[in-house]
């Protein structure tokens, strides 16, 4: 799918939101551009209660405690909401809420956030590359298009069906 769309450079990613909605595109990217790219989406479930479904992987559950307060806020708004991760952290007992253990897996070196139903077709996937400076970082695409959000959403939960995940 990268070869789908146009790479941008990190600094057109920390553009105010209204900005990066524009399209769809490939990237290179730091924690925080891709915590900025996540939070677009993640605001868009918040603003359209019961009518989205959201899949996310934190690659480590820990890293939700993080922003908890802000997850508790997707968590009530998700029509359904599925994170997935290393369990090294339990999550609170949110309504609607899947916990995935990815340790093991190939899912584990992935960040991703699609949300999918209600009119809202996002999609931000990407796979976590070293550079050799300890700093994380993600090479992934990020899409404002139904068709590539809805596939990914039917890829997740097939691969979910397919390993027979079952919630933690």
């Amino acid at each position: 799918m990268l070869a789908l769309v146009d790479e941008k450079p990190e600094r057109d990613l920390m553009q105010p939101p209204e900005v990066v909605r524009f399209g769809s595109f490939s990237y290179v990217a730091s924690v925080k551009a891709m915590e900025m790219m996540s939070h677009i989406i993640e605001d868009s479930v918040i603003d359209s209660p019961g009518e989205v479904d959201l899949y996310v992987s934190f690659q480590k559950m820990s890293r939700v405690s993080n922003q908890l307060e802000r997850y508790t806020q997707v968590a009530y708004a998700a029509r359904r909401l599925v994170l997935a991760g290393e369990i090294d952290w339990h999550a609170p007992d949110w309504p609607r809420l899947t916990v995935l253990d990815t340790l093991g897996d190939p899912m584990i070196d992935y960040w991703f956030v699609v949300a999918d139903g209600g009119g809202i077709h996002m999609a931000l996937l990407a796979q976590e590359i070293s550079n050799g400076d300890g700093q994380r970082r993600y090479k992934g695409f990020f899409a404002l298009d139904r068709a590539i959000a809805h596939k990914v959403a039917v890829t997740i939960r097939e691969l979910i069906a397919q390993k027979q995940l079952t919630a933690a």
